[in-house]
């Protein structure tokens, strides 16, 4: 799904999803219509950092410019975690 372009004023957001079983990416106008994608791969298994980081940089290639970035992850870390180490 492709916007016209008519919401493509103002900042634009690459959006990234990370999920179990999928890793998907878009840009988003500034109203959050879908202008470009989603680009979708499988999520890479073993899950580690280097594998999803490099798949999230080749799902956004070929969106075009973008002036910022929103990562949506599943669930949330343990209260007493103050870093995430790995997806």
């Amino acid at each position: 799904m492709t916007s016209t372009g008519e919401d493509a004023s103002g900042p634009l957001t690459l959006a990234f999803d990370i999920g179990g079983s999928h890793l998907k990416a878009g840009i988003l106008s500034p109203a959050c219509r879908l202008l470009k994608g989603p680009n979708r791969v499988s999520t890479p298994h073993p899950t580690r950092t280097q594998g999803v980081v490099e798949a999230l940089v080749a799902l956004a290639q070929d969106l075009g410019a973008y002036d910022r970035v929103t990562i949506g992850f599943p669930g949330r870390p343990p209260p007493t975690k103050t870093k995430l180490l790995a997806a």
